[in-house]
């Protein structure tokens, strides 16, 4: 577990992320940016996410896999197939 990125909160029926998932300012929290940044990753494509009556949800393991990602532990999809 990264940084203790996977602490998962239930959220109830939303869809492909019916338990665990995370809500926009739990993710930022997560990931140490703000709510309007998860928004803008979101947006980007960079950060999947479901919208839910409830906002935005996203999979804990997206999040570990961006932090990982920020924080370089992790390769970025694009460079493990170049290789």
């Amino acid at each position: 577990m990264i940084l203790g990125l996977v602490e998962p909160a239930s959220r109830g029926n939303a869809g492909y992320m019916s338990t665990g998932s995370l809500t926009t300012s739990e993710t930022a929290r997560k990931l140490g940016v703000s709510a309007e940044r998860v928004r803008q990753l979101a947006d980007s494509g960079a950060l999947r996410c479901e919208r839910t009556a409830l906002g935005r949800l996203f999979d804990p393991v997206d999040v570990t896999a961006l932090a990982a990602r920020r924080l370089g532990l992790a390769p970025r999809t694009e460079d493990v197939e170049a290789r």
